[in-house]
């Protein structure tokens, strides 16, 4: 299995990024993990790390509900960043919201690679190795 250099965990609640970091670490899928309660947050380290490749993410999960900057709100900051990015993550939703009308938004996204339910299973972690990476 792909071991990637590092993976951002994005969602505003601390036991859901607690238990994905646990899976990734177990799984030993990522070398580093980043995990932001706060989509704002996010948006300041990878604006402050653009340039430094081994700071960016290889892969960023996403969730959608968050208080203040929802998930939408970081795809729309995203695409304001991504041009000045030295390398660009691949992105996935990773999402208690049931609403199909959500993963139809999310994969509207030309910067969305993916829509999972949380929290992160080690099969589904598997999978999104073999499949992204």
């Amino acid at each position: 299995m792909t071991t990637l250099n590092l993976i951002m965990l994005i969602d505003d609640g601390e036991e859901f990024n607690f238990l994905n970091e646990i899976t990734i670490r177990h799984a030993n899928a990522s070398k580093k993990v980043v995990a932001f309660q706060s989509a704002n947050e996010a948006l300041k380290y990878l604006d402050l790390n653009k340039q430094d490749t081994d700071a960016l993410p290889d892969l960023i999960l996403l969730d959608i509900n968050m208080p203040l900057t929802d998930g939408w709100g970081f795809l729309d900051a995203f695409g304001q960043l991504k041009s000045s990015m030295q390398k660009l993550p691949v992105i996935l939703m990773l999402t208690s919201s049931s609403n199909p009308e959500d993963k139809t938004r999310a994969l509207g996204y030309s910067t969305v690679s993916g829509y999972y339910s949380k929290p992160l299973l080690k099969a589904v972690l598997e999978e999104i190795l073999q499949k992204f990476f």
